[in-house]
């Protein structure tokens, strides 16, 4: 009867440990970090334990790229987990006893190369199969350890990118508008093979052409738009100009880029240069009254034509469309209280 007790009593703890989704055992495992930093930065990583069964030393080899990061130092969380260490080709560390604390255990200090590539670099501790060597931690019985090691790293970033800027511009049907391409944080370029992209069935390309007073060079116009200097130029702004005829019966936004396929922009040493590109396009309205070209009636457009018809000297946009809400040709105080009515729903 005892023992039918006891078996019954152990089910029970099994279901109640299922129910409230308490793991009877979970597996020892050592997850390294992952930070985002700029090249020329220090930053640190840190190796965190889960699982521990208890364990009494430990020597552990960070593995890293060594032409992207530099090892600046090693140190243990004592706080955490108090001993005896000693730092060198490996960490190690030792304690009187075995610690079953689970946190950060060891943390790196790496400094990010200057030579280092955009993107992650993998930072790991030495093992075979995804599983710390053997005799790599052990507990007070000398009994090997098996952690499971899941790698982090250091996720390198550019803090300012070259950017490519397509701006975003307001127009009517059948109008003739120009979309500008401008380069910031340039890094210094010499050539460039730049391809439009815009939706044909809404506008039609009918000019492009680069600030040559800005990125002097010999220029080429077919499918792409081809420029290309005598030495790296470093200057920001306006770099390209595309020339659109809106099609008629064509309302709303469109977008429009640039493309460019791996090396088609490069400097004088012929290194390739990315740039990362940001669209814009063409606002098409029919609206009247549409001041500020986003599909609807407001205040803000009341307020812009007031404005504009003021000729407010802080006041600097002009690519107020749809101003000449009464369609006479002209934009004055007949326009803003035409604009009132549409606004108020009066008419």
């Amino acid at each position: 009867m005892k023992r039918f007790l006891s078996v019954l009593m152990a089910a029970l703890m099994l279901t109640t440990l299922s129910a409230f989704g308490i793991s009877a055992e979970e597996k020892p495992q050592m997850t390294v970090s992952t930070v985002e930093a700029n090249i020329g930065q220090t930053v640190t990583v840190n190796v965190i334990v889960s699982g521990n069964p208890g364990m009494c030393a430990a020597a552990l080899k960070p593995v890293y790229d060594k032409t992207a990061l530099e090892l600046v130092e090693m140190k243990f969380n004592t706080a955490l987990f108090s001993g005896n260490v000693k730092y060198g080709v490996k960490a190690v560390w030792s304690a009187s006893a075995d610690n079953v604390n689970n946190g950060i255990f060891l943390t790196l200090t790496f400094k990010v190369l200057d030579n280092a590539k955009i993107g992650i670099s993998e930072v790991t501790i030495d093992n075979t199969d995804g599983y710390l060597n053997y005799g790599a931690v052990c507990n007070r019985k000398e009994e090997n350890i098996k952690y499971k090691v899941v790698s982090g790293g250091v996720n390198i970033i550019e803090p300012n990118p070259p950017t490519m800027t397509v701006s975003t511009e307001n127009c009517f049907p059948g109008d003739t508008v120009t979309v500008s391409v401008s380069l910031s944080n340039n890094p210094g370029i010499m050539a460039a093979a730049l391809k439009p992209v815009y939706d044909d069935s809404v506008l039609e390309l009918i000019d492009m052409k680069f600030n040559t007073a800005l990125f002097s060079g010999n220029v080429k116009y077919g499918v792409k738009a081809v420029w290309a200097a005598s030495a790296d130029n470093v200057n920001n702004g306006e770099f390209l100009i595309l020339t659109f005829k809106v099609l008629d019966s064509t309302e709303g936004f469109t977008d429009v880029s640039v493309q460019y396929s791996y090396g088609d922009i490069c400097n004088f040493n012929t290194k390739v240069v990315n740039f990362i590109v940001t669209a814009g396009g063409v606002n098409i309205s029919k609206k009247p009254g549409d001041v500020n070209g986003d599909n609807s009636l407001d205040a803000r457009d009341l307020s812009r034509l007031m404005r504009l018809i003021a000729d407010d000297k802080g006041f600097d946009d002009p690519e107020c469309i749809n101003a000449d809400v009464n369609g006479d040709g002209t934009v004055n105080a007949k326009d803003i209280a035409r604009l009132m009515k549409l606004i108020a729903e009066s008419e």
